[in-house]
């Protein structure tokens, strides 16, 4: 089993949140992981990209690598429209129309906020877990259903490391919130990625599952994971 099947037997049939600093490769790992699930299940992913940097040149050549279906939307309404839309071609379509569902990122419907406020100020981790919470219930439903892996990409923020160090305590407190554990009520795979020092590649620390006793055997808490890919 080489390197690429083992993260696709992680993440299949799983809601992930994949999340980390800027410039990590999140969004090149999933764009690789398309590409992989084409070539193997001859179906496309479908990648819901919401960050500005994912228009023009750069986001062409990711396009052409993934071979998948892309999509850009910006607002929160237009993003429910499209999982509708994602969720209906599922329950009519007598094959999977698609191997993989992606947003790429749900930090970025919040941008605006975010440039204004800070990306750990409360109103940023408030709106954020709301939309996070109804998001991963329409992720889960295609996840569960129908066995697909189904991600959603995230910076640091308050609302996804609400206790990392270099963010603080949220808001003056020093519990997670309750809004976080809306947020990720609908997860059951959180994945912290980050670049390796040693190895200079992205790399992938399980910070939480739930999932079957098999999987969870298989991949505990604190399994980490290189990813051979080059980050641009």
């Amino acid at each position: 089993m080489n390197s690429f099947d083992v993260l696709v037997d992680l993440l299949k049939g799983e809601t992930t949140v994949i999340y980390g600093q800027p410039m990590v490769g999140k969004t090149m790992a999933t764009v690789v992981l398309a590409r992989y699930l084409h070539d193997t299940t001859g179906k496309p992913a479908f990648l819901i990209w919401s960050d500005a940097n994912l228009i023009g040149e750069y986001g062409d050549f990711l396009k052409e690598v993934s071979k998948a279906t892309v999509k850009y939307v910006t607002k929160p309404r237009d993003l429910e429209i499209t999982l509708r839309g994602i969720k209906n071609q599922f329950a009519t379509k007598e094959e999977k129309p698609y191997s993989m569902v992606v947003i790429d990122s749900i930090t970025g419907f919040q941008e605006a906020i975010m440039s204004r406020e800070g990306i750990d100020s409360p109103r940023t981790a408030l709106l954020l877990g709301r939309l996070s919470q109804l998001v991963t219930r329409e992720l889960r439903e295609i996840s569960a259903y129908y066995g697909v892996p189904t991600i959603m990409i995230a910076h640091q923020t308050a609302i996804f490391k609400p206790d990392s160090p270099h963010l603080g305590a949220f808001a003056g407190k020093t519990r997670k919130p309750t809004i976080v554990t809306k947020a990720l009520r609908n997860v059951t795979l959180l994945i912290y990625q980050y670049i390796d020092p040693e190895k200079q590649k992205p790399k992938w620390l399980i910070e939480d599952i739930r999932s079957s006793k098999t999987k969870v055997d298989k991949f505990p808490k604190g399994s980490e994971f290189i990813l051979e890919i080059k980050v641009r």
